[in-house]
């Protein structure tokens, strides 16, 4: 049996200064999707990323151009 593990994703585009609209050291945040992905418990955690884009349909020009924060919450429930 293979082992999974739920992930909240929230992925968000950022788009930086430059635009004429907007201060020069301004940045602005839009929430892309705010889902779920099922995991491989084996995966390891610094391929999470990846694996959680091309889950979601990224493109590997977008994965290229991507950074990102990884946040872990540990709940612990008793069964």
């Amino acid at each position: 049996m293979t082992m999974s593990v739920k992930v909240r994703c929230v992925i968000e585009r950022r788009s930086d200064s430059g635009s004429a609209s907007l201060p020069a050291d301004s940045t602005t945040t839009a929430a892309q999707l705010d889902s779920v992905a099922t995991v491989p418990a084996s995966l390891p955690f610094h391929d999470l990323p990846h694996f959680i884009l091309v889950t979601f349909g990224y493109s590997t020009a977008e994965l290229l151009a991507c950074r990102g924060t990884v946040l872990l919450t540990v709940t612990h429930r008793h069964s």
